[in-house]
């Protein structure tokens, strides 16, 4: 892990210019930064990968998992378990309706 915010830039820039050489480009407006840890409540500096500013959040969306910034890491799971209710409820009405028109 980059141990500043300088370093972090110069991490971003590295990976920008590996990119243009694969003829790849990272797009900053679906790019976020985050915050963990002691400093999670400071104001940074904008850093940005190629001409683009990459903006600060304090929740990150990834494979399904919300994270909430903090002094400690936090995970949100109550979108997915709530998916995960609706769906189950829609099955078990799905077999519920079925056992009624076979009575």
């Amino acid at each position: 892990m980059p141990a500043s915010v300088h370093d972090i830039q110069r991490m971003l820039t590295v990976c920008d210019n590996v990119g243009i050489q694969l003829d790849m480009l990272f797009n900053a407006k679906r790019s976020f930064l985050f915050k963990i840890g002691k400093i999670f409540k400071v104001d940074l500096e904008q850093l940005q990968i190629g001409n683009s500013n990459v903006q600060w959040s304090n929740r990150l969306k990834c494979l399904g998992i919300n994270f909430c910034s903090g002094e400690r890491l936090a995970v949100n799971a109550s979108a997915t378990i709530r998916k995960l209710y609706a769906s189950a409820n829609a099955v078990f009405l799905v077999i519920l309706m079925f056992l009624i028109l076979l009575n």
